[in-house]
């Protein structure tokens, strides 16, 4: 016999994403980077690249230049979370803002390396790029586009996600999308 087999046990506060942008924010930040620095341009391609693909933070980090099959326009994520592999689709404008980068701003800053180890987004002196790197580059894009949210990789992977979701895509494939275990994750 269980004691406890009559008790009901309170449902836990299902938390929703605290910052998801506006389709027009979204562009905005997109079109926020100067593009007339190779910093700026390594910012949009990789606002463009976690924008369009909805990648995790970690992913991000591990991608190599490898990665990128420019023919195709797709990013191979190694690994991501749960230890799954999964392709992700670049929309022409993400792709070409990535393959410009590749071919002439990542240069600029492998130059700086005894040993390239195809990371592909590189900050100025050639290092990887780290999380406070990230949150940099969200804090100086989210305030150059003039938006008044707290805007990191998590709030764009939600935002892709809910715009997919607004613009009529099922659920099922921005499961798949965002590579998601279960459908209510997603």
């Amino acid at each position: 016999i269980n004691p406890a087999e009559d008790l009901e046990l309170p449902r836990l506060p299902a938390y929703l994403p605290q910052t998801i942008l506006t389709q027009k924010e979204a562009q905005r930040l997109m079109d926020a980077p100067e593009l007339k620095s190779p910093i700026g341009y390594r910012d949009k391609a990789l606002l463009e690249v976690v924008y369009s693909t909805g990648i995790r933070t970690q992913e991000l980090f591990r991608l190599k230049v490898s990665d990128f099959d420019v023919k195709n326009r797709t990013l191979f994520v190694h690994e991501g979370k749960g230890g799954k592999d999964r392709i992700l689709p670049l929309p022409v404008i993400a792709a070409g803002y990535l393959k410009e980068y590749v071919e002439r701003v990542r240069p600029k800053f492998a130059r700086n390396l005894k040993h390239d180890t195809g990371i592909l987004f590189l900050n100025y002196t050639g290092s990887s790029l780290r999380r406070s790197s990230i949150a940099d580059i969200f804090r100086r894009t989210t305030k150059a586009a003039g938006i008044d949210k707290r805007v990191t990789a998590m709030a764009l992977r939600h935002s892709i996600a809910s715009h997919l979701l607004e613009n009529g895509m099922d659920m099922r494939y921005i499961q798949e999308f965002l590579g998601h275990s279960k459908l209510s994750t997603t």
